[in-house]
């Protein structure tokens, strides 16, 4: 089936508005148009619907109906628009509208746009005068007629359109304490140093008196010299304790008898409580060095601590991070943005490789059947973007079906990092490709399309 449909131009005759002897124009539109059918006319009943938008494709229906219309034997179908739901003044405001016309399931395209007749205009302009011609004298300001000499200006205009005048500037103002008013300066009147403004006495004014609460005082151990606030000094060795009446405190020695310890193996206390670990490598009470590089083991018997290279080749570190916001990514976008969220500062040790693995995904803006948006993702360490499975470009384009269309990213790359700390990142660029839109890249915990950074150590 491959239908057509021919409309006559519409003219709206100024919906709404006020004609000659104060009668209403009807808020109604007349509709012809003939239905094809692979050139053949379409006769009989046919279900149509009618739609105004304010946007020539997409946007939201203004006002619709549906009706029952019969077409003739040449296909003619005549109607008149608004029978079933008014057409009101909100709809037809004056901006640009278009009708959309679907019959059975077929929506015809393009849009046709509403434009006024000749007569609709004139119309309208006869409506704006009569909605004049109905006010009385009192409704309007008369003319203003007077005029003020030089160095005045206007106070009150009459409603004949005299006027009142007054010298200019002659508005003057005064100050009650604490306020000063000098010629246009506002300010507050001067105290004597060191004071400050207080209510008086009877709590009816400002005046200015001495900052007399500035004074504090220290009760043991607090001490305050000037602005310095402290603990008073004790003796050496002393420490501050709690009286014997719990009720202040005072320097005393420390007399606690409660520093004995004691140790389960591999811990040992040597003399004057020196804590460390017994035997293998252990020298009295203190860890005897280990060569560089050689971390303190277990022997293989199990009965002793003993030194040995560390070649443990399990990951050292883990770590990962999730999107916190959408990046709206424009096609004109050519500086590279750090996707929110997904940063890592990571420090490397020697003889180490990292594994670094990023995904999410991307979502167009457009609700358009064609439309498309396309983004450049990049893995990033300290600034540069990976030599190698560093980049992805990725599209997400409409269909005929599905519009707001989303596709994923996904990179993953093993890479030798020098000792230190390092900076990785997730950044997005816009692609301006024709007809592209904006595109949402990644998102919080709440989106599908919340992107991802991992970064794994590997000891070797």
């Amino acid at each position: 089936m491959n239908r057509s449909l021919s409309a006559a131009a519409l003219a709206v005759a100024l919906i709404l508005s006020r004609a000659v002897l104060a009668q209403s124009v009807p808020d109604r539109v007349t509709f012809t148009a003939r239905l094809n059918d692979n050139g053949v006319p379409v006769t009989g009943t046919q279900t149509v619907q009618f739609s105004l938008f304010d946007v020539p494709t997409g946007g939201v229906s203004l006002w619709s109906e549906i009706q029952t219309l019969t077409f003739g034997s040449d296909g003619l179908g005549f109607t008149t628009l608004g029978t079933v739901s008014p057409l009101s003044s909100t709809v037809l405001d004056g901006r640009r509208v278009f009708l959309q016309v679907t019959v059975g399931s077929t929506t015809f395209s393009p849009r046709l746009e509403v434009v006024s007749v000749p007569y609709a205009i004139r119309s309208h302009t006869a409506y704006e005068a009569g909605r004049l011609g109905t006010l009385q004298p009192g409704d309007v300001q008369l003319r203003v007629s007077g005029t003020c000499p030089a160095g005045q200006a206007i106070r009150v205009v009459g409603a004949d359109g005299t006027v009142t005048c007054e010298a200019a500037g002659a508005t003057s103002y005064t100050g009650t304490a604490p306020v000063r008013v000098s010629g246009t300066s506002i300010g507050l009147n001067s105290c004597s140093a060191n004071q400050l403004y207080k209510m008086n006495a009877g709590g009816t004014g400002w005046l200015c008196a001495t900052d007399t609460d500035t004074t504090y005082s220290g009760a043991a151990p607090i001490s305050i010299a000037g602005n310095v606030i402290g603990l008073s000094a004790c003796g050496p060795n002393q420490l501050y304790k709690t009286n014997a009446g719990g009720t202040g405190w005072l320097c005393a020695p420390d007399l606690d008898t409660d520093t004995t310890y004691s140790s389960a193996a591999p811990i040992t206390i040597g003399p004057g409580n020196v804590i460390g670990l017994a035997s293998g490598g252990v020298t009295g009470a203190h860890l005897a060095p280990c060569p560089a590089n050689q971390v303190l083991k277990m022997n293989a018997g199990g009965s002793a601590w003993a030194c040995g290279p560390d070649n443990d080749t399990t990951g050292q570190l883990a770590q990962s991070v999730f999107g916190s916001a959408a990046l709206t990514v424009a096609p004109t976008l050519a500086t590279q943005t750090v996707i929110p969220g997904l940063t890592i500062t990571l420090t490397v040790p020697a003889n180490a490789r990292v594994l670094l693995t990023t995904d999410g995904a991307i979502q167009t803006t457009s609700g358009a059947t064609n439309g498309v948006s396309v983004v450049d993702v990049f893995l990033v360490v300290d600034g540069n973007i990976l030599a190698n499975g560093g980049y992805r470009r990725v599209v997400a384009a409409n269909t005929a079906g599905m519009t707001n269309m989303v596709s994923e990213w996904g990179m993953s790359s093993v890479v030798n990092l020098a000792a230190g700390s390092h900076t990785l990142a997730v950044r997005a660029i816009g692609v301006n490709v024709p007809g592209a839109v904006d595109a949402t890249v990644s998102g919080n915990n709440t989106s599908p399309n919340q992107g991802t950074l991992s970064a794994v150590v590997l000891k070797l």
